[in-house]
């Protein structure tokens, strides 16, 4: 967001926080398919199976992810 209103408003966004707005959105879409996924077992029984550890893998690297693309936007 920050990238996109910088280039609408400034018209001056470098390629490192395009390539991070961008990015950051992949890893969003990303973000939300593993919560989804989360959130469509646990209401298909009354008690879930637990967190495999490959989604809470993929969970965690998204939210780092998130937060160095933010970095590379802001920096």
């Amino acid at each position: 967001m920050l990238a996109a209103r910088q280039a609408v408003h400034g018209g001056d966004a470098e390629t490192a926080g395009v390539l991070g707005a961008g990015l950051s959105l992949l890893v969003w879409v990303a973000f939300l398919v593993v919560a989804q996924r989360r959130i469509a077992a646990l209401g298909r029984r009354a008690r879930p199976d637990p967190l495999a550890a490959r989604a809470a893998l993929a969970a965690a690297l998204c939210t780092v992810a998130l937060a160095g693309f933010g970095v590379a936007v802001v920096w």
